[in-house]
């Protein structure tokens, strides 16, 4: 009986193993997908409306993790620190792959020039970002189901060698 229940326990492990590995996975595809949609609008509300850049920032019309940054950067640019610094600063806390992260990091230095330039750096990495989900999405569902044969294998074979 406490071979079962044992055998369970390392089972029900591997799966929230599993679990956890997907979840990251999941939360870089979602953050990726929130800051696409928060560039573009970006790019739109600077070409329609003219509007500032720290006034943008500060608008709730954003996802969870994308609204954090925005704050975050707001906070930092009150306290007299540059854009270009905060964004880079801010960047590297958000969860996404690491290609995209050091362009995204970059992305600051070019939001300080004219609206042309700023809008366009803004398409660009909208670009990238989708380009990068589209990838991403691919290969998803493959990621998913060798993760889970890799976690329940190795389980199994954990409960067959304390057997």
């Amino acid at each position: 009986m406490l071979r079962l229940l044992g055998g369970g326990m390392i089972l029900a492990g591997g799966i929230l193993l599993r679990g956890t590995i997907l979840s990251a996975s999941r939360r870089e595809l979602q953050t990726q997908c929130e800051l696409r949609d928060a560039l573009m609008l970006l790019e739109k509300e600077i070409k329609f409306t003219l509007t500032p850049m720290p006034k943008l920032l500060m608008s709730e019309n954003f996802g969870a993790s994308v609204s954090e940054f925005f704050a975050a950067i707001c906070n930092d640019l009150q306290r007299e620190k540059t854009l270009a610094q905060s964004w880079s600063t801010h960047a590297q806390d958000l969860a996404l792959p690491q290609r995209i992260k050091g362009r995204f990091a970059r992305l600051g230095r070019s939001l300080s020039g004219d609206e042309d330039s700023v809008r366009q750096a803004l398409s660009l990495m909208a670009e990238t970002l989708s380009e990068s989900i589209e990838t991403q999405e691919r290969t998803q569902r493959d990621r998913e189901r060798l993760t889970t044969m890799l976690c329940i294998s190795a389980s199994i074979m954990l409960v067959l060698v304390l057997i």
